[in-house]
C-alpha cells in the first residue's frame, strides 16, 4: 500500500519543479487557463470562464491525494497544475491527470517530462499501474499518453482510457 503522502511529494524534473498547490496559485494559473485554446479539446470548453476554472482549481485542492501547481524553473514562473487521483490501495492503481501547460510550453516535451517523473514516482511508491483518462475528442493528450507507452483500456462514458504498468521493460522511463 502506497502512503497518501507520497503522492504528496514534490517532484523534479530538469525543467519543472512541482509542489503542492496552494490557494495562493489560483490567480497565476487562471492568468493561463483564461485562454480559451488551453480547454479546446477538453471536455468543459468553456473552463476559461472565472466561475469554470474556479471550480477546477478548487476540486484540485480539495482532492485526497492533492494537486501539483507546476514551476518553470529557467524562469521560476507558474507554468500548469496537475495531479494524482483515485488512488487505490487494494489494486494499487492510481490516475494522472487534470494536466494543464501554458501554451509557451507545449510541443517542448515538457509534459512528457512532467508524465514520466509522476508517473515513476508513483511506481516507486509501489502501485503497480498508472491509468489515464482522456476526453474521447482530445487528441492531442492522447497521442501523448501513447507517446509515453501506455496501452489503451476499455473506455468508460466519454474517456478514453491508458493504462501503464509497472515491468521492468518500464524502468526506460527513468531516464
Amino acid at each position: 500500500m502506497v502512503p497518501i503522502a507520497h503522492f504528496q511529494t514534490s517532484l523534479e524534473t530538469p525543467h519543472l519543479f512541482l509542489r503542492a498547490s496552494q490557494a495562493d496559485d489560483f490567480k497565476p494559473l487562471f492568468a493561463i487557463g483564461s485562454d480559451p485554446e488551453v480547454w479546446s479539446l477538453h471536455s468543459e470548453t468553456d473552463r476559461y470562464t472565472e466561475e469554470k476554472f474556479s471550480a477546477y482549481f478548487e476540486s484540485g485542492l480539495r482532492n485526497d491525494l492533492g494537486a501539483y501547481t507546476l514551476i518553470y524553473k529557467p524562469t521560476s514562473e507558474v507554468a500548469g497544475f496537475t495531479r494524482y487521483y483515485d488512488y487505490d490501495s487494494v489494486a494499487a492503481t492510481v490516475k494522472i491527470g487534470y494536466t494543464f501547460l501554458s501554451k509557451a510550453l507545449w510541443g517542448k516535451g515538457v509534459n512528457q517530462e512532467l508524465k514520466k517523473a509522476m508517473i515513476v514516482h508513483a511506481f516507486e511508491g509501489g502501485c503497480t499501474q498508472v491509468i489515464f483518462e482522456v476526453f474521447e475528442r482530445n487528441f492531442r493528450s492522447q497521442r501523448a499518453v501513447l507517446k509515453l507507452g501506455a496501452t489503451e483500456i476499455e473506455p468508460r462514458g466519454d474517456r478514453k482510457r491508458f493504462a501503464l504498468f509497472r515491468t521492468d521493460a518500464f524502468s526506460s522511463l527513468a531516464t
